[in-house]
């Protein structure tokens, strides 16, 4: 028996059993009801931006608008694809009436949403999203003196997968400009990534705002730009820079990402004097590193673990191994690693602006660190193998050769205070340097790695 005779079957029945129209009459009613039907259905599939886009339209502007009553919300289209199950809505943007954020996204579309269950409960829940797949493209998000850029992003929640390309983040002005912003010492940041992965994330549990949760990340090409003025005092007022474990805790709900993988990153570091000044710079790249253990769920037996392996100053290899206790209230950490052969003065980009010295000759071959930071101070070792170290003074205002005077008295320095090699003695042992470094208001989690290895570096060769 086919799908008509079914219908029919079914009609003639309800015409015996329950008489309310002729069987000829119900059979006209029910095919007109169907037609009529039939017909809304194709004008919403066929022409939805008739009745469906602008209702849509204004929906979503009024809920944006409810969501942020401080901002000026403008979205300049709304279009549905019943057929395909995909919404895309052009060029929102949320314009702040005050100093709050400002964002613009050129671009979202979204696929496989639960209509049905949204229309029968009228609101939309997590629940209705299950299948849901997004993209964004050109996103711009200003907030105070940083703004961030992302090309393309894109999330699928069946898949429990997101990917980012080409973001940044960088300040809205140029540094001359944002360290005008502030009367005291500024750090600028820019941080920069050709693209981010990420698996395993519990989009709906993130959605609910009860958890943020990924099995595994991975960012490419990543590069951290850091910039500090020397020329201007610490802020003795400013808040304290959060350390990560401090920065974890802030995030509601529980926080949890197994596996953090970085590859080709670089990191660079640069400090001024004074205004116009040649910076003084140091910097690491092709960097591969690992971080596991990134919680916000603190126990007494969980750690962070950072794995880092790169080139500093292009040239010696250097293995790193940094140890974060997840319960620690502030700063506490365990660093160790060690650098390979290379030359000392791949290292004057630095010293002659920030010390005004310059290595002249010395080979390093080979140095380990080991280092414990607690209740603001470095402590530990620094031991270096090294042969021929000759450093040189340079004027303050020309970074150039000293006169006379000041070479005899770097010669004496030479001579006297600094020590020309370090190697291993008879017995095999070498002199160490002792880390003792006690860490300043505003110095920031990168800061305090450096100045703590600057320190036991300092001791052994006499600086």
């Amino acid at each position: 028996m086919n799908l008509t005779s079914w219908i029919y079957l079914t009609l003639k029945i309800f015409q015996q059993n329950i008489g309310i129209l002729p069987f000829g009459k119900l059979l006209y009613v029910c095919a007109s009801a169907l037609l009529v039907i039939a017909l809304c259905i194709s004008v919403l599939v066929l022409f939805p931006n008739i009745f469906v886009n602008g209702y849509l339209k204004s929906k979503i502007e009024l809920a944006l608008q409810k969501a942020y009553p401080q901002h000026e919300v403008q979205i300049a289209a709304v279009r549905i694809s019943i057929l395909d199950n995909v919404l895309e809505i052009d060029s929102v943007k949320l314009t702040p009436k005050d100093t709050l954020f400002a964002l613009e996204v050129a671009q979202i579309s979204i696929s496989e949403i639960d209509w049905l269950q949204i229309i029968w409960s009228g609101d939309v829940h997590t629940s209705s999203l299950g299948n849901t797949a997004a993209t964004a493209q050109n996103i711009l998000l200003t907030s105070g003196r940083y703004k961030f850029l992302c090309k393309g992003l894109r999330v699928s929640i069946p898949d429990s997968s997101c990917e980012i390309h080409v973001v940044s983040v960088m300040p809205t002005t140029d540094d001359e400009g944002f360290f005008e912003l502030k009367k005291t010492r500024s750090t600028r940041f820019i941080i920069s990534a050709s693209q981010f992965k990420s698996a395993g994330v519990d989009f709906i549990g993130a959605l609910d705002g009860k958890q943020y949760v990924a099995r595994s990340m991975l960012v490419d090409s990543l590069h951290i730009d850091v910039y500090m003025n020397k020329d201007k005092d610490y802020d003795k007022h400013a808040a304290k820079p959060r350390m990560p474990n401090q920065i974890f805790a802030l995030v509601p709900g529980r926080l949890q990402i197994d596996s953090i993988d970085f590859s080709n990153a670089q990191f660079d570091y640069a400090e001024r004097a004074f205004k116009g000044a040649r910076s003084a710079a140091v910097f690491i790249d092709e960097i591969n590193m690992n971080i596991v253990g990134v919680t916000n769920v603190p126990t007494p037996a969980t750690a962070m673990v950072i794995h880092a392996l790169g080139r500093i100053q292009k040239s010696g290899l250097l293995k790193t191994r940094i140890t974060i206790p997840t319960a620690s209230v502030g700063l506490a950490m365990h660093i160790s690693g060690s650098l390979s052969a290379m030359p000392l003065s791949k290292f004057n980009t630095f010293l002659e602006v920030a010390e005004h010295i310059r290595i002249s000759t010395g080979q390093l071959q080979h140095a380990t660190m080991n280092i414990s930071v607690s209740k603001g101070r470095s402590t530990g070792r620094v031991k270096a193998v090294y042969t021929d170290l000759y450093i040189t003074s340079l004027d303050e205002k020309t970074n150039k050769d000293s006169g006379l005077m000041n070479s005899i008295k770097m010669f004496l320095s030479n001579l006297f205070v600094f020590n020309g090699s370090n190697t291993r003695d008879s017995d095999g042992k070498i002199e160490p340097g002792l880390v003792n470094y006690v860490h300043k208001p505003n110095d920031e989690f990168m800061e305090i790695v450096w100045f703590s290895v600057r320190s036991g570096i300092g001791d052994i060769v006499g600086f």
